[in-house]
């Protein structure tokens, strides 16, 4: 039998995931593009040829990703809408062969990939489906018996059809035979793809592989958080590579410290934690359960608890809680993210237009790439800040700020005359 060729659809534009203008593809955890660990994992359990299909803007730096790779080709969809573009793109060089569709950004367990490998010997087209235990705003696997007759999008809380959602690992033993139901299918959206999976789910047999470890997907800005939480629960390997610790510092032994990182005095570093190369962290600074990725200062007095810090960000006493920093990003002594409304209420985030709902009662702040905050400055829970924004000293933000946008405080200074020589003397 031959052996599959993996798509990879990596050309999505990302539209759910403003503020950051980092491709989700590329973006880093513990330092390696999100892409990266998946080609990783694909090799590390014997898949073969692998074809990435990329959006124009990232083409670029996901082909210097796979150079050095063989077996790796990467392709231009030059119209991102939607998986079935996708597959047409690359129809060429997989019609007839059997294919392995996986999302790019998708984290799950190698298990999962293990797992296809045995199934795909049955020749009948397969789709991986996780078990969950609570809602999940996704496609439900509806079943006839033990037969799989459908797939319902988002159903609502307690009108879910079984406990299966689908996930974006299908295998069809024939490319041709989803390519040539994806050019039969109309549709005025980007779901060509997934209607023509249905007809194909109702007029043949398709395999349900059932997974239940970890997943994590990666649709919107604040799964940033959630994909730190995964990573340093199941990824993360602790240890110190050439990490210089002062004596006074105390780091926990589940923390991994990165090549060239300096641990300053009276410094607390709880686990589970990663602190990326050439790091700097200060005297009296507490960080728990975060990423912070490479090049970074966490200055005197800062706490950094569940967040996200991106390459190069720079801080001095400051409070980053339940936020994510892409990169470049500095804040200014004294400039906090609020992470927790007073009424206790789920926090909300603009996108698109109108506010959703992210299911987190604590959530910080949501800062682009290059944007600088001023002293004494305050985020409240669930702003975003577009790239290049600059937020003046003592600025209160309670809502979403585009990219480069200045915003600043208009102060209006009183003077009521000099003092007296007796006003002067009481002091």
């Amino acid at each position: 039998m031959m052996k599959p060729t993996v798509v990879i659809l990596a050309g999505g534009i990302g539209k759910r995931f403003v503020p950051f203008i980092t491709s989700k593809p590329l973006f880093p955890f513990f330092g390696i593009p999100l892409l990266k660990h998946l080609l990783d994992q694909l090799t590390r359990t014997g898949w073969g040829q692998v074809i990435v299909v990329a959006s124009a803007d990232n083409f670029s730096d996901i082909k210097r990703l796979i150079s050095s790779q063989r077996q790796m080709t990467v392709v231009v969809q030059n119209r991102p809408s939607g998986m079935a573009d996708a597959l047409l793109t690359v129809e060429n060089r997989i019609a007839n062969k059997p294919i392995l569709v996986v999302n790019a950004t998708d984290v799950v367990a190698d298990s999962l990939l293990i797992n296809l490998k045995t199934q795909i010997l049955k020749r009948k087209p397969l789709i991986a489906a996780c078990r969950v235990s609570s809602y999940f705003p996704g496609g439900y696997l509806v079943f006839a018996g033990k037969r799989l007759v459908g797939i319902r999008e988002k159903p609502g809380e307690g009108k879910e059809p079984s406990d299966l959602v689908k996930l974006v690992f299908d295998y069809f033993s024939s490319a041709q035979e989803i390519l040539t139901l994806i050019k039969a299918t109309t549709s005025d959206k980007d779901d060509a793809y997934e209607k023509a999976l249905s007809v194909l789910i109702q007029t043949r047999p398709v395999e349900v592989v059932s997974y239940e470890d970890y997943w994590q997907p990666f649709k919107y800005s604040w799964h940033i958080l959630d994909m730190v939480e995964v990573f340093l629960k199941e990824r993360l390997i602790p240890g110190r590579e050439g990490a210089e610790v002062e004596k006074m510092a105390v780091v926990d032994k589940g923390v991994f410290l990165g090549k060239g990182v300096r641990v300053m005095a009276g410094a607390v570093i709880k686990a589970p934690s990663y602190i990326g190369v050439n790091t700097v962290v200060g005297n009296n600074v507490l960080i728990r359960e975060s990423i912070i990725e490479g090049d970074c200062v966490i200055g005197f007095g800062s706490e950094v608890a569940r967040s996200y810090i991106g390459e190069n960000c720079w801080l001095h006493t400051n409070y980053i809680g339940d936020s994510v920093l892409e990169s470049d990003v500095a804040f200014g002594s004294g400039a906090v993210t609020g992470n927790f409304r007073l009424d206790g209420k789920e926090v909300g985030v603009d996108v698109l237009g109108g506010k959703l709902l992210t299911s987190k009662i604590k959530l910080g702040a949501l800062v682009a790439k290059g944007v600088k905050v001023g002293v004494n400055a305050s985020l409240m829970p669930g702003v975003s800040l577009g790239t290049m924004a600059m937020i003046g000293p003592g600025t209160l933000v309670k809502e979403p700020i585009l990219a480069n946008t200045r915003v600043f405080v208009k102060q209006t200074l009183l003077s009521k005359g000099r003092l007296s020589e007796k006003d002067d003397k009481k002091r």
